[in-house]
């Protein structure tokens, strides 16, 4: 048994107890749920990851084991969803989603809540129209998701998305995809 495996379980208790005010905020329903998320977003380094890992482990609908979210990420609704060994990099901000087990994020990517993001009246000024639907995305499981994708719908089991890509319509599992729109470059063998 090493140091880390005696430190780690020290690392989540004092965690906890650091995040107890946030909790009741929280649950309270006196915050926001993104805007605690966001706040936890600020904290840099390891120690910063491990406060993640223990909020959302505690406060999203399904969080699985090793959830590694680094400096300014954000997982913005508790009903989110997170599978086992995931990596969410810097500056990456998930909106609803559902993601599956060993899935790749890396960094400057934002999640939309679907293609429906835009608004469409001409009888209203864009600042007096209602936000439009939210809609879930689901990222399949062994997904790698380059940096400073857009993503605004699901990407199916093994896919690979090139930097830069704006995904907007799904395409079959085990796919390697990049552009703007996306498009499917070849699969993988």
């Amino acid at each position: 048994m090493g140091l880390k495996d005696v430190l780690l379980p020290v690392a989540y208790v004092v965690s906890y107890i650091l995040l107890s005010p946030f909790f009741i905020l929280y649950w309270s329903k006196i915050f926001r749920y993104s805007t605690i998320s966001s706040i936890l977003a600020f904290i840099p380094s390891y120690a910063g990851v491990i406060i993640r890992r223990v909020w959302y482990s505690y406060t999203l609908k399904k969080c699985g084991t090793n959830l590694y979210v680094d400096f300014m990420g954000n997982i913005r609704y508790a009903d989110t969803t997170v599978g086992n060994n995931c990596y969410i990099g810097c500056h990456t901000w998930v909106s609803l989603a559902d993601i599956g087990d060993d899935a790749l994020i890396s960094g400057f990517i934002i999640f939309l809540s679907g293609k429906e993001q835009h608004f469409t009246s001409r009888e209203k000024l864009f600042r007096e129209q209602t936000n439009p639907d939210v809609h879930r995305i689901k990222i399949g499981k062994d997904v790698w998701i380059g940096a400073g994708a857009i993503i605004m719908a699901d990407i199916a089991d093994g896919t690979a998305v090139g930097a830069g890509s704006v995904v907007n319509k799904t395409f079959e599992p085990y796919s390697i995809i990049a552009g703007v729109p996306a498009k499917v470059i070849k699969k993988r063998e």
